[in-house]
């Protein structure tokens, strides 16, 4: 986000992988203030908040030129060694149990994300 901002003519990213789950900011608020309400009956728990997806940093990229209508052209990879790992957490236990899981889809979130960051510009 901060290189789209900047208007940078090449996105740069260290690595293309491992994956991740990523989740919106919103999604994770969200589900705070569920986990809180739930507290407040009841002993406190643990949970994982996650997206339950995973996604590479190259595919991260994609996705944000995508959205900021940029051409993927642009993306460059500083490092292509192919890394091992792949970071997925199950939200199933929030879902269960406090009937959380993210509203934001990745394409929404980082929509929302480059237009507030894009509009903080002007």
């Amino acid at each position: 986000i901060f290189q789209i901002k900047k208007r940078e003519n090449i996105i740069s990213i260290l690595r293309a992988n491992p994956k991740n789950d990523y989740i919106y900011i919103e999604d994770v608020l969200c589900c705070f203030h569920k986990v809180i309400q739930a507290s407040v009956a009841s002993n406190l728990n643990i949970y994982n908040i996650s997206s339950g997806r995973s996604y590479s940093a190259l595919e991260i990229a994609k996705r944000m030129c995508r959205c900021a209508g940029l051409s993927e052209s642009c993306i460059e990879v500083k490092n292509r060694l192919k890394a091992e790992g792949n970071l997925i957490l199950s939200n199933r236990k929030a879902q269960r149990e406090l009937g959380w899981s993210p509203e934001y889809s990745l394409d929404d979130g980082i929509r929302d994300a480059l237009s507030k960051a894009l509009g903080a510009r002007q």
